[in-house]
């Protein structure tokens, strides 16, 4: 799922990274939000013109997440004819299989639905998808669940810097990487491990939590919204992990304001301030456990 607001200088990019995934994307949608250069006719070019929703220009990240979510119809296993009880019939060994006959009709449960989240200016690696599910399932063989898992976040111009590995927040209230200024990805952070929130710019999130949570608060349409989602998703008793063998370049558009913010009305207004706008702590009055990122 991907949402761009005037971003046709970086969505050739995220679109070739979000459609040239190693595990295919099952069910690629986006949202423009009003953009005023080229992104809704890239978007529809490469998508295709169902595939993708236009919003008002003033519409948040999130509310646009939100609202492509709840147009996109869920997958069954019908879209998702594998998960389905194999035929007894064996084109190897050309022989029936007896076995499959005593199989449910679906071996492995209903399918589980995932919404992947990224930014117009924010561009997966080839195997980032693929990485983001190994740990889902890594965890459930250890018998542990997991609801949102973040990749790894490297620069868009300097790729081999570090720009998130999971967040927290500081004592002061701002967002806080634990990671040192331009530091170079040597992989002194490569292991998976639990943070308190990971970035909206390659999040992958359980639909039915992300459901469950009610999605992201409109009343942080920018910045900080993906911190207040994990916050309440810990609160509820979920786990938020990164993946740091996922990873994604971001080019941070917006916060180092490569490009007006105006949505909800703020026009051409800076990252500071909108920072400044948005509550120091999640919306969530249920403190989640703090996580240290990179430890």
């Amino acid at each position: 799922m991907l949402v761009s607001h005037d971003g046709a200088r970086w969505l050739p990019q995220a679109l070739a990274g979000l459609l040239g995934q190693d595990r295919p994307v099952q069910n690629a949608v986006a949202a423009d939000t009003g953009s005023a250069d080229e992104s809704a006719q890239l978007l529809t070019e490469a998508l295709g013109a169902d595939r993708v929703l236009h919003l008002a220009r003033r519409t948040g990240f999130g509310q646009a997440v939100e609202e492509v979510s709840r147009t996109a119809p869920e997958l069954t296993p019908d879209d998702l004819p594998y998960l389905k009880r194999p035929s007894g019939w064996d084109p190897v060994t050309r022989s029936w299989r007896d076995d499959a006959y005593d199989m449910p009709d679906l071996p492995h449960g209903e399918p589980e639905q995932w919404l992947w989240l990224l930014h117009d200016d924010s561009a997966p690696e080839p195997d980032a998808l693929a990485q983001l599910l190994r740990v889902v399932e890594n965890e459930r063989e250890a018998g542990q669940d997991v609801a949102v898992v973040g990749p790894k976040l490297r620069g868009w111009y300097d790729r081999r810097q570090l720009l998130e590995v999971g967040v927290t927040i500081a004592n002061s209230g701002r967002r806080w990487t634990g990671l040192d200024r331009r530091e170079q990805d040597q992989g002194q952070h490569d292991h998976v491990h639990p943070v308190l929130s990971v970035s909206t710019a390659g999040m992958l999130i359980r639909r039915d939590v992300f459901e469950e949570l009610g999605g992201f608060d409109r009343r942080l349409p920018l910045m900080r919204d993906d911190v207040d989602l994990c916050w309440r998703a810990q609160a509820a008793g979920h786990r938020v992990l990164v993946a740091p063998e996922a990873v994604v370049r971001h080019a941070e558009a917006a916060s180092r304001e490569r490009r007006a913010v105006d949505c909800v009305g703020r026009t051409a207004a800076s990252r500071t301030r909108s920072t400044k706008r948005a509550p120091s702590t999640p919306s969530s009055s249920t403190p989640a456990p703090r996580s240290s990122p990179g430890s």
